[in-house]
């Protein structure tokens, strides 16, 4: 992935993290999407860790809630309490009001 902007998965999301966004919308509900300050989640798919500005806008344009960030998969040294804080600011800079949750048990 040239852009390293998340990808969704054509199979689990066949119309898209939008289409999906917008639906959940109608009913009332919100909606978010789990990473980690990592350069991989809990899960062991793909972090966000040095991407938190192209992360955010692309959640912010598939229309999602919340963040909920993980702390999972970090390099050595890395300091979760600045990578949380990067996500914050790359949110704050996307003019989205979403939500993150600071996951520091993973």
């Amino acid at each position: 992935n040239t852009t390293h902007a998340p990808i969704v998965d054509p199979e689990k999301f066949p119309n898209g993290m939008k289409s999906l966004a917008d639906y959940v919308h109608t009913k009332n509900l919100t909606i978010g999407i789990t990473t980690s300050t990592g350069t991989t989640t809990c899960e062991g798919f793909e972090g966000s860790y040095g991407y938190e500005t192209i992360d955010a806008a692309t959640y912010q344009s598939w229309g999602l809630d919340m963040i909920n960030e993980q702390v999972c998969g970090l390099p050595n040294g890395a300091v979760p309490k600045t990578l949380f804080t990067k996500m914050q600011t790359a949110i704050t800079a996307s003019n989205s009001p979403m939500l993150l949750y600071m996951d520091a048990q993973g």
